[in-house]
């Protein structure tokens, strides 16, 4: 009746009357190993994993020498690993191979043992004995090459590539003739990489990075591994080698790494000074990229790199942009204002120009750009002629920015054309003379010396005049010329 119920799939009737077999008092014992071992299983089938176990436990306590003892321990075994009871399955898998292997070293109970006991090792974390467990499964499967083959195949790659050991694995899968399609190699390479990438291990994933490039120059996740490399590098500081790698990004096309990369060469090529392709990256930028952040960053060092590269309108153009950058801060907006601000004064718009400087000097203050930005507000007022205004502006604008060689220079040499202006040679002259003693920039100093000396000449040829009466031409080396940059 309990086979009956059994095949018909009726496991709680199936496994009532194998226990009913069980208790019946017989005169042998034969099939009574029987009943157990198929109660077990109808228990199982029921989800009744606990007491499958302890019946087929009760079985081979009670029957050790019954045909179905190995079969019944395998049950056992797979139960208690189903029931996560790892250490207890273990041990049941090692009798059932144990006992299998003696009785046949090539039974399929051996490789399932083999399989199930490096599967306990791997969930358990010890991949050193699961590797055992594995080999040795494979050495048993290595002529049939079937399903269980490739199975046990791929979870041996699996603890490779968990490891980071891709040399290893490669050179096992050769070993038992186990052969990878190019794309699966290619795949494998860049779980590799990518798997160092993602442990913050640079040092290896840039090892496995290379390793996979020279490997597959065309692959599949080439761009996705140069952006490994690239990030890896660029976080060890070795910037040119992360530019190399971020250039080459780019040189593929568009990718997703687009911005990132156009944000990061941009950074570089600026750092390095190379200002002319920081400029080319950082146009890009602004063309390419949605981020409304990334976009005003690369609008400020436009701003920038056209100061360094002395191309004065062009850095204008982007101080324009920068100017309106949300909660720019007093640096930015002050460079924005200075760049305005000549230009205004190159465009003969004075009061423009004006206004911008004297931002300028509130925004950034004690910096080279608001001592010329001083410089040239005195100049504008010069320009109109207001020279008494002027004389005194000029005063203030040495004194403030002593320290600033280039612009107190100039206010010196402005100081005596606007005495001049102001029919006063003497003082001009005297000027000229304090600058030529106590001045530190040579070009200005000779500068004050030929001026000096035309004044001198002058006063020869017109000796019949008062000495406040001589004109002398002014700014006849364009340095009074606003479209030439303004100032002495």
């Amino acid at each position: 009746m309990g086979d009956a119920y059994f095949r018909l799939k009726d496991f709680p009737n199936s496994s009532d009357f194998y226990s009913k077999a069980v208790a019946t008092a017989t005169t042998t014992s034969d099939y009574k190993d029987y009943a157990l071992f198929q109660e077990a299983m109808a228990l199982g089938y029921q989800g009744k994993e606990s007491d499958k176990a302890a019946m087929l436990k009760k079985m081979r306590d009670d029957y050790p020498k019954s045909v179905y003892f190995i079969q019944g321990r395998y049950q056992e075994a797979r139960t208690l690993h189903d029931m996560r009871m790892y250490d207890e399955a273990l041990a049941a898998y090692q009798d059932v191979y144990n006992s299998a292997f003696k009785a046949d070293p090539k039974s399929i109970l051996v490789v399932s043992c083999l399989k199930y006991m490096g599967l306990i090792y791997q969930t358990k974390g010890d991949n050193d004995n699961a590797l055992i467990e594995y080999k040795q499964a494979i050495t048993m499967l290595q002529t049939s090459k079937g399903t269980d083959f490739s199975d046990v195949m791929h979870s041996i790659k699996t603890i490779y590539i968990a490891k980071g050991q891709l040399d290893q694995w490669e050179t096992y899968a050769a070993s038992v003739g186990y052969a990878e399609s190019e794309a699966t190699s290619d795949s494998t390479a860049f779980v590799v990489a990518q798997k160092f990438y993602k442990d913050g291990n640079c040092t290896d994933a840039i090892t496995q990075a290379d390793k996979y490039i020279a490997r597959f120059p065309s692959g599949i996740y080439i761009v996705d591994v140069q952006y490994m490399r690239a990030e890896c590098e660029f976080k060890n500081n070795d910037l040119p080698s992360a530019l190399t790698s971020y250039v080459a990004i780019l040189a593929k096309g568009t990718s997703k790494y687009n911005e990132r990369c156009l944000a990061q060469s941009s950074y570089i090529y600026y750092k390095q000074k190379d200002y002319t392709n920081a400029a080319m990256m950082y146009g890009r930028l602004i063309r390419e990229s949605s981020n409304a952040d990334a976009k005003n960053v690369a609008s400020v060092n436009l701003m920038r790199c056209w100061t360094f590269l002395g191309n004065e309108d062009s850095a204008a153009f982007y101080a324009a942009k920068a100017i309106l950058v949300p909660k720019a801060p007093d640096d930015v907006l002050g460079e924005a204002n200075y760049h305005l601000g000549k230009q205004a004064y190159r465009n003969l718009d004075k009061t423009g120009a004006e206004k911008k400087l004297k931002e300028v000097e509130k925004l950034i203050p004690n910096t080279e750009m608001a001592a010329e930005a001083r410089f040239i507000q005195c100049q504008i007022m010069y320009d109109n002629k207001a020279y008494k205004t002027a004389e005194k502006a000029i005063l203030r604008e040495i004194n403030d920015y002593a320290s600033y060689s280039q612009w107190s220079g100039r206010g010196w040499l402005l100081l005596s054309d606007d005495y001049l202006a102001l029919k006063d040679t003497f003082q001009a002259k005297n000027v000229l003379k304090i600058y030529i003693d106590n001045g530190d920039v040579p070009d200005l100093i000779q500068q004050a010396k030929d001026k000096l000396s035309a004044l001198e000449n002058a006063g020869k040829k017109d000796n019949g005049k008062q000495e406040e009466d001589l004109v002398v031409p002014m700014g006849n080396d364009g340095t009074n010329d606003p479209k030439t940059g303004g100032g002495q």
